[in-house]
């Protein structure tokens, strides 16, 4: 089961395991959670965007073997998303619904609100119901920085504060990191379900300022999520804290 928090990431961190996984017959589910609805919203209306977003998710999911039937839409506002009581009773559902053997959220530390909050909305549902699965977190937003992306030297006053952010990177990918999964043979077909996101890729307007994903960090932060390997930090969900002790443990501390 592949949580993602806006359409695309399932495609963008982890769309070569959906296809190695569909080519082998294996069961893919994919849940997304926000609405779509305001990537471009200042260009788009806000349902028109969320519609169109919905219908290239549609056609990505074809793209690599996964039927309308394994999809679910749970339709949180975009970029709104909360670790709500709303958001983890249709989570909990879901896991209980279909049990998944193992489940991909997005990376702890992924430099986005919604992608962070998914991550903790899942492991609290997971660590809840104790469920005994595997975990796969899936960066990509963590590599629009650097080092993994020259971004530009920083200002003078700046400079430690950058090559402490960069030591506390490279640190998380060097503990985390640990999985990495060829996807050479099928990276071709990831790359064709990836454009089925017209809205991501193209310039819809090409008279607007219509930012696609190729526009940030100049092509490098794409570039970085169509390598030969997808990578991933796996753990055992029995190795996520319960709720109860999580609490006792701010007290203690």
């Amino acid at each position: 089961m592949v949580f993602s928090p806006h359409f695309d990431d399932e495609t963008l961190g982890c769309g070569g395991m959906i296809l190695r996984k569909r080519l082998a017959g294996a069961n893919v589910r994919i849940v997304f959670m926000t609405d779509g609805s305001r990537s471009h919203s200042h260009l788009m209306p806000a349902d028109q965007l969320s519609a169109q977003r919905r219908n290239e998710s549609l056609a990505a999911a074809e793209a690599m073997g996964v039927p309308p039937k394994s999809l679910d839409f749970l339709g949180f506002q975009e970029t709104r998303l909360l670790k709500n009581a709303d958001a983890s009773y249709a989570v909990e559902n879901l896991l209980l619904k279909h049990r998944p053997r193992q489940v991909f959220i997005p990376y702890r530390h992924d430099v986005n609100r919604d992608h962070e909050t998914v991550n903790a909305i899942v492991c609290d549902c997971l660590a809840r119901l104790r469920l005994e699965v595997e975990v796969f977190e899936y960066p990509i937003w963590f590599w629009n920085q650097w080092p993994w992306i020259h971004t530009g030297m920083p200002r003078a006053r700046d400079l430690l504060w950058a090559a402490c952010q960069a030591c506390r990177s490279v640190l998380r990918a060097f503990n985390h990191f640990t999985l990495g999964l060829d996807i050479g043979h099928v990276l071709h077909l990831k790359m064709r379900a990836l454009q089925c996101y017209q809205s991501q890729m193209t310039r819809m307007l090409p008279t607007s300022d219509w930012k696609t994903l190729s526009d940030v960090a100049n092509g490098r932060f794409l570039h970085t999520l169509l390598q030969r390997h997808e990578i991933f930090f796996r753990y055992p969900s029995k190795a996520l804290p319960t709720p109860d002790s999580k609490k006792a443990h701010a007290v203690l501390h």
